[in-house]
């Protein structure tokens, strides 16, 4: 049955699926530097395009799964990976409904990686984080006043467990001083994940949560980078002097 056309004609519909744009967290900005996104899931031989203007694009097909896993990835490492579950519209949407539009968009905000470009008068901090004398993967940073809990800057840690924080200059306004002193908080998962077998750990990417996306209306604080992945915790809170215009590095913060 045809959906726009008379029954004439003969009809082909290519539906969106799901469209991906990259954003760059702290620019709040396309990001147009080449990345390697793929899916984890669905139907067989679905795959994720990449157009010109470097947005992602995904057609529905039969067979279509109500959610979605996908991944990000910087092999230059410029950006931390990151792997997100969204949900789309099944068969059974478009049978309740054959004039529903399928497009879900996620714009995943990605973070400053080792190799992301810093401008030389930036604020921030180069670190690293140790649990056990081992690089605690995929850590997630946040920095408050020393006095406060507003979150003022936020980070993402890589597989190595380093990570590059910057600080708006909202955070510099005000009184002219030499260094500011601030808290850094540190989230990690509770217990260290194990690979089920070796298989597994090939993937350099095994161990990075997928994180859930909420349906639509609902607030959204996942797919900015915002929230916390499932199952972390604060595994440490320290203050830090941040010397103004200049990136700081400072001895790995430790977890036992």
């Amino acid at each position: 049955m045809n959906v726009v056309l008379d029954a004439r004609y003969a009809e082909i519909l290519q539906r969106l699926a799901l469209g991906v744009e990259p954003r760059d967290a702290l620019r709040n900005a396309r990001v147009l530097h080449p990345l390697q996104v793929a899916l984890e899931n669905g139907p067989p031989g679905a795959r994720l395009e990449r157009h010109a203007s470097a947005l992602f694009a995904l057609r529905w097909q039969a067979g279509q799964t109500a959610s979605l896993d996908y991944r990000l990835d910087d092999p230059t490492r410029r950006y931390v990976p990151r792997r997100l579950r969204v949900p789309v519209l099944t068969a059974a949407d478009f049978a309740a409904d054959p004039t529903r539009t399928p497009l879900f968009a996620s714009r995943p905000g990605l973070f400053p990686g080792a190799a992301y470009d810093l401008s030389p008068t930036a604020t921030g901090l180069r670190g690293r984080v140790l649990r056990a004398d081992q690089p605690l993967r995929w850590a997630r940073i946040t920095v408050t006043r020393t006095a406060g809990t507003a979150v003022l800057a936020r980070a993402h840690g890589d597989d190595r467990g380093d990570f590059v924080l910057l600080l708006p200059a909202s955070v510099r306004s005000g009184e002219l001083v030499e260094t500011m002193s601030l808290r850094v908080h540190v989230f990690g998962p509770a217990v260290a994940p194990e690979p089920a077998d070796a298989g597994v750990s090939a993937d350099p990417l095994w161990d990075l949560p997928v994180e859930p996306v909420p349906l639509p209306p609902a607030p959204d604080e996942v797919t900015p980078g915002l929230a916390l992945p499932p199952g972390y915790v604060e595994l440490l809170a320290q203050n830090v002097d941040f010397p103004l215009g200049r990136m700081r590095s400072t001895p790995a913060f430790l977890i036992p």
